[in-house]
């Protein structure tokens, strides 16, 4: 494998702060937040990293993990100058739960490599300009490692939080006429965190939010810091089966869906897919398809016509006793 452009180990220690050991390390401006502060958004953030690090892993099929978080608090115009371009920018917004902006930047070399592993290459000579094609593939990536962020990030702060759209191009940050919001405030929060991927010298992994909405996580920390999971009582005695209090839940409305089958794809050959496109699936012609409710399988059965819409014709069933822990 040819060797990939990066950061030396003294350009990453210069950049992350490494070595540093007191809290004031963590934010050199400190003006607006607090050292507990600070020490609340580092304790979040990083376990958010080490989720997007894990999904990293398992998506590139090689070691990959985001460690050594640093956060500092920045000037929004300063950072043009102070983050490395040309850069990948994944502009995105949490939208339940908490609600702001947030950028994350990746350089344009790592992330290139990133999409052509993506594609089926390995990395060594990705393309200098990334097309629409490639930029799919680090969007795909930078999608699944932000679900698994905020899902670690939702059980920190106990409550649910959600991301939209994303927008993912490569921008030159040092360009004033590149309008990106969050670079006009007067104070950014920069999180900043090293990005190994195996094969790879180590890169930077930036994640940039607003102080409105880093006071937002830190608040709803706080406020569900030592609430435990409501522990409810047994739905009837043991051995009671389906009766006793199941009664109550009876008109609780729950989804249900019939799965004809599964399979598994690369990035590359979803994103060829087009009209007339046959996706083989994991079961044979004929064979009964799957009933779930809420996820769970209960049942299989045929696929009928009725009244020229589709339906399910059940010829297998478990037990309602079995089924009651699964629902």
């Amino acid at each position: 494998m040819a060797e990939q452009q990066g950061l030396s180990p003294e350009e990453m220690e210069a950049l992350l702060g490494a070595g540093a050991e007191d809290e004031k390390s963590l934010s050199p401006v400190g003006r607006e937040l607090s050292a507990d502060e600070i020490k609340i958004l580092s304790g979040v953030m990083t376990r958010s990293m080490e989720a997007c690090g894990n999904v990293l892993e398992t998506t590139l099929n090689r070691k990959a993990a985001v460690t050594n978080l640093q956060i500092t608090e920045e000037k929004g115009e300063s950072l043009r100058d102070d983050l490395l371009s040309p850069a990948i920018i994944d502009e995105l917004k949490y939208t339940r739960g908490i609600k702001g902006e947030t950028l994350i930047i990746l350089p344009k070399v790592i992330g290139a490599a990133i999409a052509d592993l993506m594609m089926g290459g390995d990395g060594s000579s990705p393309p200098e300009e990334l097309n629409e094609l490639y930029l799919g593939a680090v969007n795909e990536v930078l999608g699944q490692m932000m679900s698994a962020g905020s899902g670690t990030f939702a059980s920190s702060i106990n409550r649910g939080v959600e991301i939209g759209a994303q927008k993912v191009n490569v921008v030159d940050l040092g360009s004033t006429d590149i309008a990106i919001s969050l670079l006009d405030r007067d104070v950014v929060i920069k999180i900043v965190g090293s990005l190994s991927i195996e094969g790879f010298e180590d890169n930077l992994f930036t994640q940039l939010i607003g102080l409105d909405l880093a006071k937002v996580i830190i608040a709803a920390y706080r406020e569900g810091k030592g609430v435990h999971p409501v522990q409810f009582a047994p739905l009837g005695a043991p051995g009671a089966g389906a009766g006793g209090n199941l009664g109550l839940l009876m008109d609780i409305p729950v989804s249900g869906a019939v799965e004809l089958g599964r399979t598994e794809m690369l990035v590359k050959n979803i994103l060829s897919l087009g009209p007339g496109s046959i996706v083989e699936l994991n079961r044979e012609a004929g064979e009964p398809v799957d009933l779930l409710i809420n996820g769970k399988l209960i049942a299989k059965g045929e696929v009928v016509v009725i009244d020229n819409d589709f339906g399910i014709k059940i010829t297998e069933i478990i037990s309602p006793a079995d089924r009651v822990p699964h629902i």
